[in-house]
C-alpha cells in the first residue's frame, strides 16, 4: 500500500526501504504487545539482510539481549551477524554470552540456538585464554545439571576447544606445581604485580589439591578462577548412565584432532529412536537384567 508510484513497484531499493519501515514499526510495538519471540526468531534469519542499514535494530537487539533469559538467547543471533557483518561493537558481548551458560537454557527448547552460536563465537584462536578457560569450565558444571542428550555436544565442544587453545590443557593435565597467571597482555605489568599474581595463582592452585575449587561460577567472566580450577566434572561424567558418555569422556586422552562435525539437537526421543532402531548382533546384545544370572543352588531347587 505504501508502493505509490509504478516506479517503486519495480525498485528493489524502494521494497527495502518500505519493508523497513514496516518492521520499525513493529519493533517499536513489540513491548506493548510482548512480541519479542516473535520478532527475534525470524528477524537474525529473515529480517536483516533486507533492511536498508541492519544497525537501525542495534539498540533494539542489545534491549533484548541484556533482557536475559529466552529473550537472549533469541537476540543472540542477530547481534552475532550485526558483529560479524555489517561491524557493530558490543564490548561486553562475552560477558553477557557467558551470562546465559545456566541450566535453564541449558534445558529449553532454544537450547541449539544457543549452542550454534556459542560455538561460532568461540572458532577465532584470539580470543584470550581466561575467556575460553572460564567457558569450558562453566558450561561442564551446567552440563552436570542439564538433561542427558546436552552432553552429545558439550563433551566434543569442550575437546575442540582444548585442542584449539593448548593454553587450556592445564584444566586436565594438572599438577601441584603449575600455576596460569590470568590476564590478558602481561607485557604491560611490572615484575612485582606478576610475581604477585602468579603467588595468588599457585596459592589457588594448592588448595585445588585440598578440595576447594576455586572457580565460582555466579562470579563474572574476569573473576570466575577458571584457570585455576580442573575439569574434575569429566571424572563424574565417567560414572554416567548413557553408555556413550564415558566412550566421549575417554576420547580425551587421545591427541588426535577431532574432526567430526558437533550434534546440537540431541533429544531423548532421537536417543530412544537411535537406540530401538539399532541391528544387533552377538557383541552387543541388550541388557535384559540389572544383575548378571546366577546359577541356581541346591536350596532353589528344593523349594521348587
Amino acid at each position: 500500500m505504501l508502493l505509490h508510484s509504478v516506479l517503486s513497484v519495480f525498485s528493489e531499493r524502494a521494497h527495502k526501504h518500505f519493508f523497513t519501515a514496516v518492521w520499525m514499526h513493529l519493533i517499536k510495538s513489540a513491548p506493548k504487545a510482548t512480541l519479542h519471540i516473535h520478532l527475534l526468531h525470524r528477524l537474525g534469519s529473515f529480517v536483516l539482510t533486507n533492511l536498508t542499514t541492519p544497525l537501525v535494530v542495534a539498540d533494539y537487539l542489545t534491549g533484548c539481549f541484556n533482557s536475559g533469559g529466552l529473550i537472549s538467547i533469541l537476540a543472540l543471533h542477530g547481534l552475532f551477524i550485526l558483529m560479524l557483518d555489517h561491524g557493530l561493537e558490543y564490548p561486553q558481548y562475552y560477558e553477557q554470552l557467558y551470562s546465559l551458560i545456566t541450566a535453564d537454557t541449558f534445558s529449553s527448547r532454544h537450547r541449539y540456538d544457543l549452542f550454534r552460536l556459542l560455538h561460532l563465537s568461540l572458532t577465532s584462536l584470539r580470543i584470550p585464554v581466561y575467556i575460553v578457560a572460564s567457558v569450558i569450565k562453566k558450561v561442564c558444571r551446567v552440563a552436570l545439571l542439564s538433561p542427558a542428550p546436552v552432553l552429545y555436544f558439550v563433551l566434543p565442544f569442550v575437546r575442540k576447544l582444548l585442542q584449539s587453545h593448548p593454553n587450556c590443557l592445564a584444566l586436565i593435565h594438572r599438577s601441584t606445581k603449575e600455576a596460569v597467571v590470568p590476564g590478558e597482555e602481561t607485557e604491560d605489568k611490572s615484575k612485582e604485580e606478576l610475581l604477585r599474581a602468579l603467588k595468588e595463582a599457585q596459592k589457588k592452585t594448592a588448595e585445588l589439591f585440598d578440595g576447594k575449587d576455586p572457580f565460582d561460577p555466579a562470579a563474572p567472566l574476569h573473576a570466575s578462577n577458571a584457570l585455576n580450577s580442573t575439569l574434575w566434572e569429566l571424572t563424574a561424567l565417567e560414572r554416567h548412565f548413557l553408555p556413550n558418555v564415558p566412550l566421549m569422556v575417554s576420547s580425551y586422552a587421545s591427541t588426535a584432532e577431532d574432526k567430526a562435525p558437533l550434534r546440537f539437537e540431541k533429544s531423548y526421543a532421537r536417543l530412544f529412536t537411535a537406540e530401538v532402531t539399532r541391528p544387533l548382533n552377538k557383541s552387543h546384545l541388550p541388557t535384559v537384567a540389572y544383575r548378571p544370572p546366577q546359577a541356581p543352588t541346591e536350596e532353589d531347587i528344593l523349594q521348587v
